[in-house]
């Protein structure tokens, strides 16, 4: 990372260790090994590049991942893969409003799916104060964490 970029931001971890608490997803299909579903797979490819720091890449696939879920009018999966993206647009320099826009896109989906004051949502609203305060938007990091604090 480059000298004008947060140090601060490679303390966030990603955000995948909070899907068993977030998602409702369930596996569902039944019989053979089902076939990964277009976004699964550009979803997992994107996580892979993630783990191998190719951020730029990364974030391409899990956009692609975004477009088919909206494509599919799939709700959930667009929101883990917000999330995602935004994590992974932290690794990457001049790119805070696209992590604040992913990050505030995933947590709208988590807060109307779960409300607003699910105990579910603590550990995701701390990486977000993580990031704000890291970015240098105190208030906004400030209200993360006093959500975070009363669940």
């Amino acid at each position: 990372m480059d000298a004008s970029h947060p140090a601060e931001l490679n303390e966030v971890e990603n955000p995948i260790r909070h899907l068993n608490e977030l998602t409702a997803l369930t596996q569902n299909k039944y019989g053979n090994t089902p076939r990964p579903e277009k976004g699964e797979l550009l979803f997992i490819s994107a996580m892979q590049l993630a783990q191998r720091a190719k951020w730029n890449e990364a974030a391409q696939k899990l956009q692609a991942a975004i477009q088919e879920a909206k494509r599919a009018s799939a709700g959930e999966p667009e929101a883990i893969s917000a999330m995602c993206l935004g994590w992974v647009y932290t690794r990457i320099p001049g790119h805070k409003e696209d992590a604040f826009a992913n990050y505030s896109s995933a947590l709208q989906h988590w807060e109307s799916q779960l409300g607003r004051d699910n105990a579910k949502l603590k550990g995701f609203l701390n990486d977000l104060a993580a990031v704000y305060s890291a970015y240098g938007a105190s208030d906004q990091a400030a209200e993360f964490t006093a959500r975070a604090n009363a669940l």
